[in-house]
C-alpha cells in the first residue's frame, strides 16, 4: 500500500524501515528509491550470490541479469554494529566465532564518540546461519561478546589484531 501512494519508476529498487514499538505496533521511518543501505547488500551477496546494486542498474539500463535464485538460500545471514558507546573505548580485534564471515571495526572513530547516524558503528559483524532462529542467536551472543571485551582507550588491548 506504501509504494502505491507513490510514482514509481518502471524499474527500481525499494528500501523500507520499519520499527517496532513495545506495544507492538509497527511505525514507518521511511522509504525510499534506492537498494537498502547499511550491510543489506553484503547480506543479500552473502545469502543469495546477487548484487543488489549491479541488478538494479543493469535492468534500469535495459541489459540482461542472471535469474533470480530459484531454491532457498543453503544459509542465512545477519548483522550487528555496535554503537558507539559514549566513552573511550575499542573494540576487539578480532571475534572468536567462525560462523563470523566479515569483521570491521571503525578505526576512524573517535574515543569517546557519540553515534550520530545508523552508520556511526564502533564495528560490525556479518554472521552466518542455518536458519533465521541460529542467526538470531548468533548475533545476540556476537554482541555480548563485543560489549564483555571492549577496552578502554587507555588500556592495552585484550585481543589485538593477528
Amino acid at each position: 500500500r506504501v509504494l502505491d501512494a507513490f510514482d514509481t519508476p518502471e524499474v527500481g529498487a525499494y528500501h523500507l524501515e520499519v520499527f517496532r514499538t513495545p506495544e507492538d505496533e509497527f511505525v514507518l521511518c521511511e522509504i525510499a528509491s534506492r537498494v537498502g543501505g547499511s550491510r543489506i547488500p553484503a547480506l543479500t551477496r552473502l545469502t543469495y550470490g546477487l548484487d543488489l546494486h549491479t541488478t538494479w542498474l543493469r535492468l534500469s539500463c535495459g541489459l540482461p541479469v542472471d535469474p533470480a535464485p530459484s531454491t532457498p538460500p543453503a544459509r542465512l545471514h545477519g548483522s550487528i554494529g555496535i554503537v558507539p558507546q559514549g566513552r573511550p573505548v575499542r573494540a576487539p580485534q578480532r571475534l572468536p566465532f567462525d560462523w563470523v564471515e566479515h569483521y570491521q571495526v571503525n578505526e576512524q572513530l573517535a574515543p569517546g564518540a557519540v553515534a550520530q547516524n545508523s552508520t556511526s558503528n564502533l564495528c560490525f559483524a556479518l554472521v552466518r546461519g542455518a536458519d533465521t532462529a541460529e542467526v538470531e542467536q548468533r548475533l545476540l551472543q556476537t554482541e555480548a561478546w563485543i560489549l564483555d571485551n571492549l577496552v578502554e582507550a587507555d588500556e592495552p588491548a585484550r585481543h589485538p589484531a593477528p
